[in-house]
């Protein structure tokens, strides 16, 4: 059975927190931000221990190579988490989230606040990223999803992946034209309406088991007009099931 992993981390961060593990001298600021944004589970590989010189022990490298860990790059293990992110102190480019700096917005919920005026690309991009780790449906739920069609459906065109799956929707939210354009699209998509509850907040959620809270809506993530804020957890609300 595969290990699961919540982030990745920039080899003087995992240096930093091999240092914690082993009570050795380390920056408590640094370990406590770590930490903070879920740190404890994050993914490595041999080739980055050997970089910052703390070699796996024999359990710790087996479980490495059972799980195919050995040269991968800093974003091909972010690839692989979670969160799909990697924690560092010095870039705030995607998949990097800079813990040092209190103005990053993907902060440790994970998620990430944009204000009026600012851009959106970052939260789409790590929207996609966990969108794109689908493999059998994602749901989407926005009371005014047809709000600004045009704005929507190149959103959608960019952080649904283009794969196999179901789109799970309201029947009145994503209308029958929405589809049509939409599969011009992603043209494996296929779509199936429920009759969900109302809720105020707008959701993503991936095969079921990974939400995505958009508190102020699709075409908010769309444009930059109005605040935007979104949340990344583990596990969908039971309404959804």
């Amino acid at each position: 059975m595969c290990a699961k992993f919540s982030v990745a981390m920039s080899d003087n961060l995992q240096l930093e927190y091999c240092r914690y593990k082993n009570r050795e001298h380390f920056d408590r600021n640094k370990v406590n931000r770590i930490l903070r944004y879920g740190g404890a589970t994050a993914i490595t590989n041999l080739a980055q221990l050997e970089r910052i010189g703390y070699p796996a022990d024999r359990n710790y490298e087996k479980l490495l190579r059972v799980n195919g860990l050995r040269n991968q790059t800093l974003e091909e293990l972010a690839a692989k988490t979670t969160y799909k992110i990697v924690l560092s102190d010095e870039r705030d480019d995607f998949p990097y989230v800079n813990i040092a700096d209190d103005s990053e917005p993907v902060q440790a919920m994970t998620g990430g606040c944009f204000f009026r005026n600012m851009p959106r690309e970052k939260a789409k991009r790590h929207i996609a990223a966990i969108c794109a780790a689908a493999s059998r449906n994602i749901l989407i739920y926005d009371l005014y999803l047809n709000h600004d069609i045009v704005s929507v459906l190149n959103l959608l065109g960019t952080i649904l992946p283009d794969k196999k799956l179901d789109i799970i929707h309201h029947p009145n939210q994503l209308t029958a034209d929405m589809q049509a354009q939409l599969k011009l699209i992603r043209g494996d998509f296929s779509f199936e309406p429920r009759d969900l509850q109302t809720h105020h907040d707008r959701y993503i959620i991936v095969d079921e088991k990974t939400e995505i809270i958009l508190t102020s809506g699709f075409y908010n993530l769309a444009t930059d007009i109005k605040e935007f804020t979104y949340i990344i957890r583990e596990g969908c609300l039971p309404r959804f099931v």
